[in-house]
């Protein structure tokens, strides 16, 4: 912990070269990061000593990937798609496989509910579920092991007091191998829809969206 301050700076001099962390605003953006940093390592202390608990990082921002067949429905010819997702970290706690994502905003275990699988069709109130459980399955189908328990979830650094939220299918948390079909019904209906030439282009309601997209310039949203 009595190395956090200096990790923090150094992390953030080396993704804002040239920036001033001294003044103003960008200390106050650092002092804030490292307290989340340190809150959260607390937190991981008290899992590692509470029962003794067994925590082994198994992976940090790795990428996986899964080439799936695609059939638009309007197609008689489907072809591959490969998918890929970069997990924020992959652990083992007391045997069980934790595929985790980090979110520096507040996130409530409510919102990791999914009461039924046609909810993911049908727009974006569901996105954290579906970002968690896309990763737990493009991390799925790279081990080898089809009998290890999984679970997948969030770590909201503004609600460290609820540890790890998993997603909760209605089987439960346990990513299986019927969740992991489910999902990719959902992946294969989504991405027909997206590939399917009869079934135009059309903005997306969510303007959080746009942020990263490389066509907002095109759509001028």
């Amino acid at each position: 912990l009595s190395m956090v301050d200096v990790m923090v700076r150094k992390s953030f001099k080396e993704h804002y070269a040239g920036g001033e962390l001294d003044f103003g605003k960008n200390l106050l953006v650092v002092k804030v990061a490292g307290m989340f940093v340190t809150n959260f390592l607390q937190k991981e202390m008290e899992i590692i000593k509470k029962d003794k608990s067994e925590l082994i990082i198994l992976s940090l921002e790795d990428l996986y990937s899964h080439e799936i067949n695609i059939t638009p429905e309007n197609s008689d010819a489907g072809f591959p798609v490969k998918f890929k997702g970069k997990c924020d970290r992959i652990d083992s706690l007391n045997g069980k496989t934790r595929v985790i994502d980090y979110k520096s905003g507040m996130v409530m275990p409510s919102e990791l509910a999914l009461k039924d699988w046609d909810l993911l069709l049908e727009g974006t109130k569901q996105d954290k579920i579906f970002q968690v459980l896309f990763y737990a399955y493009v991390f799925a189908k790279n081990q080898s092991d089809a009998n290890k328990q999984v679970q997948a979830g969030i770590i909201s650094f503004r609600n460290l007091s609820s540890g790890f939220m998993p997603v909760k299918t209605l089987g439960g948390v346990e990513i299986d191998d019927g969740v992991l079909t489910e999902f990719e019904n959902v992946l294969q209906a989504l991405t027909g829809e997206l590939l399917d030439k009869k079934v135009p282009f059309s903005q997306t309601p969510n303007p959080d969206h746009c942020v990263y997209c490389p066509f907002v310039g095109i759509c001028n949203r």
